[in-house]
């Protein structure tokens, strides 16, 4: 169940067993820390805030609580395979594109993720990382390091869509240049469309 997962994953980060490294920059982004609190015996989670508050996990801010087992699981040394629904759920941009360069860290350390977004910003920043890829010198330049950087053999993306009672999967190229937005552009294209109307 998610409840023992969830506890073995906060058991695994108490006991060391979790690389850091691969989501620093994402509490950096959301502003804290994870702190486990002995209260009758038992180590809880609690998050040290930006401003030092010391704040039970209950009472962090739904980015922080919902975003928290993924970061773990994702750091963790013993867990192979992370399924991930939405991980741009309560997030803004910025944190967005941190939880892209955080899973890059974790499929770069060889773990496998499996993921469903419907964020233009986690896609976008995925593609950036693969475009990346071909580009070194510059990602170099811009302060990517290499554990963020995909390879495009690295990524497959599918794309789900409704046909009539049914579900029609497509595959999505993924190349050295990124992942085919073209699907994706529609929808800003049409936006963009009609906010010319609206003031033109």
């Amino acid at each position: 169940s998610y409840a023992v997962a969830y506890l073995g994953l906060i058991h695994e980060f108490d006991k060391g067993n979790t690389d850091e490294k691969v989501f620093k920059d994402f509490f950096d982004e959301l502003g804290f820390r994870l702190e486990l609190v002995e209260n009758n015996g038992v180590r809880s989670p609690y998050v040290r805030a930006w401003n030092d508050a010391l704040l039970p996990l209950s009472q962090a801010p739904s980015g922080v609580k919902e975003s928290l087992s993924i970061a773990l699981a994702l750091g963790s040394n013993s867990v192979p395979v992370v399924y991930i629904e939405e991980p741009e759920a309560h997030l803004h941009p910025k944190a967005q594109r941190m939880m892209a360069k955080m899973v890059a860290r974790a499929v770069n350390k060889g773990k496998y993720v499996i993921l469903t977004t419907y964020s233009d910003y986690f896609l976008s920043s995925v593609s950036n990382l693969i475009a990346l890829s071909s580009r070194k010198e510059r990602a170099e330049n811009l302060g990517y390091s290499t554990d963020e950087i995909l390879g495009p053999e690295r990524v497959a993306v599918h794309l789900v869509k409704r046909e009539g009672k049914f579900a029609k999967v497509e595959n999505v190229g993924v190349t050295s240049e990124g992942i085919c937005e073209e699907e994706f552009v529609k929808v800003a294209e049409e936006l963009l469309n009609e906010r010319g109307e609206i003031i033109g």
